[in-house]
């Protein structure tokens, strides 16, 4: 339990808003129903302080419930990232009124999450303060996590949406609504299927896979499926992000995300097979260990605020092992709460990839196209500059490509750092070529450069070559 300690000592901290990166953008982009010019948020016709009305949906179905720690932790995430808008932005427009309702197999008649929450800045205290509102939004979140544990046996989707679309019909001011599922609907058998108009809301969708979800590629078009509708149902702006990747950031960071993010993501993807598995896998964590320090010295140099995303691969990419992301903003004076040294980042790197030895499982195989898919997927992915670092054999154990499952990598850096397979010593030819053909595989998705390195010839500067301009 000590790595785990200090896991939370470094991810709790750090993490409520690219997902507040998200939820600005989109209460920054209100589609207006008609009106002659666009109204100024938080206002109504009249021009009064109307406020700001979010919503926030959480699925309790049995093929997303109950929660594990990972899920619990981006809610603690979604209620810091909230409430530091609710302060710092949506309050200037006006009273900001916060609903947590469930996803469940009667939506409709299900009772609240917890009680509403309405700010309006105050200096008495209560909820009127800013910590009044931060504590009554974790309270939310941990009364989520706990009823999570009574799972519902079928997912009314569409009714939940529904019933916040309807309490919000009327509303002047500015309308958000978070969805936190799988958006895997099974409705009670015979239930009448329910419709909805949103009235100009603006969604998000923080999604990752259920218990019944193996395919990534079906994975991924349900989601956009449900994006897909949700804009034709009325949305305003539909976004939608991985539960894995959401992370804090600093109010100017919240402000720049709102049209081109001035900012960086790298993502880690290691293999856990072969030289992870077994009495090879504490070669394999120093190794890996080696490439974070690397890139915590190279980060600095990077567009700030750097998100860094560390995961583990799996024979299918949707059981993949994620750690809490890591922010890394530099800073000539550190500041409380972050990362603000390249020093810093490496202590917080090497915590998280303890914590990923010590929870992902050995795997037979690798899902390395669908690893590549889910890291690349979502409106988290999109940032000034993107960087991919795949530490493999580069044996995938996906029939599927990257077009197949219809994601780009949108001019990221990827970098392969390779090593071979046991079986490569009766076949070199095969295994050089294998190393050829994922090259080919990366530009074709995207990628602005791709580069490959041996792992056991890693250093530093043939790494910063990989990633330089």
């Amino acid at each position: 339990m000590d790595e785990w300690r200090r896991i939370a000592r470094f991810g709790l901290p750090l993490a409520g808003g690219a997902l507040l990166i998200a939820v600005l953008w989109l209460a920054r982009h209100p589609k207006p129903a008609a009106p002659p010019a666009p109204l100024r948020a938080g206002t109504g016709q009249a021009g009064q302080s109307a406020g700001t009305a979010v919503t926030i949906l959480t699925d309790f179905s049995a093929s997303f419930a109950p929660y594990n720690w990972s899920d619990r932790l981006a809610l603690s995430r979604l209620a810091d990232g909230i409430g530091e808008l609710a302060s710092r932005q949506w309050q200037t427009g006006g009273p900001v009124t916060i609903t947590w309702r469930r996803i469940g197999a009667a939506s409709v008649v299900a009772p609240p999450v917890c009680p509403p929450i309405e700010f309006s800045r105050s200096l008495l205290g209560g909820q009127g303060s800013v910590e009044g509102l931060k504590k009554a939004l974790a309270g939310c979140a941990a009364a989520a996590g706990k009823l999570s544990s009574q799972t519902e046996a079928y997912t009314d989707i569409s009714g939940a949406i529904r019933r916040a679309a309807e309490s919000l019909r009327d509303f002047a001011g500015q309308k958000v609504l978070v969805v936190f599922s799988d958006l895997r609907e099974d409705p009670v058998p015979g239930a009448r299927p329910v419709s909805f108009q949103l009235g100009g809301a603006s969604v998000l969708l923080v999604h990752r896979p259920g218990t019944e979800d193996h395919d990534p590629g079906r994975y991924f078009e349900r989601i956009r499926a449900w994006a897909r509708l949700l804009q034709q149902r009325g949305a305003g702006q539909v976004r939608q992000q991985s539960a894995y990747a959401i992370t804090q950031q600093s109010e100017a960071g919240f402000l720049q995300a709102a049209e081109a993010p001035a900012s960086s993501t790298a993502t880690v993807l290691i293999d856990f097979k072969d030289r992870f598995a077994g009495g090879g896998r504490e070669a394999g964590v120093n190794q890996a260990r080696a490439l974070l320090g690397m890139l915590s010295r190279l980060a600095a140099n990077w567009t700030p605020p750097v998100v860094m995303h560390l995961g583990a691969t799996a024979g299918t990419a949707l059981r993949m092992q994620w750690m809490p992301p890591v922010i890394f903003d530099p800073k000539l004076i550190p500041r409380p709460g972050q990362i603000n040294r390249p020093e810093d980042l490496e202590i917080a790197l090497d915590e998280m990839l303890i914590g990923l030895a010590k929870t992902a499982a050995a795997q037979t195989s690798a899902d390395l196209t669908g690893a590549i898919a889910l890291s690349a997927f979502g409106d988290h992915a999109r940032g000034a500059r993107s960087y991919l670092f795949v530490v493999s054999d580069l044996v995938d154990s996906s029939a599927a490509s990257l077009a197949d499952l219809g994601v780009k990598l949108d001019g990221c850096k990827a970098v392969l750092l390779y090593r071979p397979a046991s079986a490569d010593a009766a076949n070199p030819g095969a295994y050089f070529s294998r190393i050829q053909q994922w090259r080919e595989r990366l530009r074709q998705a995207g990628a602005a450069s791709v580069c490959a390195v041996e792992m056991d010839e890693l250093h530093e500067n043939s790494l910063r070559k990989c990633v330089s301009d």
